[in-house]
């Protein structure tokens, strides 16, 4: 009874935590602006809920079939260093393929000692697209279990609207400053004018064409 006891009480404990590891994390990336801080946070929530040696992020591009890095930080010698992302896709390894059609997994070697290590990988999704995937490495023998498993396929799904937002609005960034470039530096008069015919801007050629 007593063992049962002790049991429960650290069940509801671990629960109440992540709880609230969800909760700060929700609040944390409502206020992002880029893909890399929400990595950064969701990094951070994945350290205090499983405790990891090496952590990746990857967003993934299903019209392509391709995954470009987001985030990844390994650990060398005790100190978690963070790996420089590559700006260029990469194909989808056979993992990668497998986790983002039948879902999450648990790798587990065979070899049995503290060094086999254990890996999880989860999709991230946003509505039924899959758009990354989020990866954590233990290097300690039976680190994670199923019910870990099963917390960080919530963890990605918390994240997918988040980087699915930052992603939209970066890109919509990204085409507003593509096209004043093309205003600004275009030898034609531009003028923009509303409905009425009031002018609303003028590039550098318009003005030089009209004094």
């Amino acid at each position: 009874a007593a063992l049962a006891m002790a049991t429960d009480v650290t069940v509801r404990r671990q629960s109440a935590r992540r709880n609230y590891v969800f909760s700060q994390l929700s609040h944390q990336l409502s206020a992002v602006t880029t893909a890399a801080e929400a990595a950064m946070f969701i990094c951070e929530a994945a350290d205090e809920l499983f405790k990891w040696d090496d952590f990746a992020l990857d967003l993934y591009a299903p019209e392509k079939d391709e995954v470009v890095s987001l985030l990844t930080i390994t650990t060398i010698e005790g100190q978690r260093v963070e790996i420089p992302a590559s700006p260029q896709p990469k194909a989808a390894n056979a993992l990668v393929k497998r986790v983002i059609s039948r879902g999450a997994e648990l790798v587990v070697p065979v070899e049995v000692g503290d060094k086999a290590g254990a890996t999880m990988i989860a999709p991230i999704h946003k509505g039924l697209r899959v758009i990354g995937v989020l990866f954590i490495q233990s290097r300690l023998a039976r680190s994670y279990s199923e019910r870990d498993l099963e917390t960080l396929q919530i963890l990605a799904d918390q994240c997918g609207g988040a980087l699915q937002r930052v992603r939209v609005e970066e890109e919509l960034r990204q085409s507003q400053r593509r096209f004043r470039e093309l205003f600004q530096n275009s030898p034609d008069a531009i003028f923009v004018e509303d409905l009425f015919g009031t002018v609303l801007d003028a590039n550098p050629s318009a003005s030089g064409l009209h004094g």
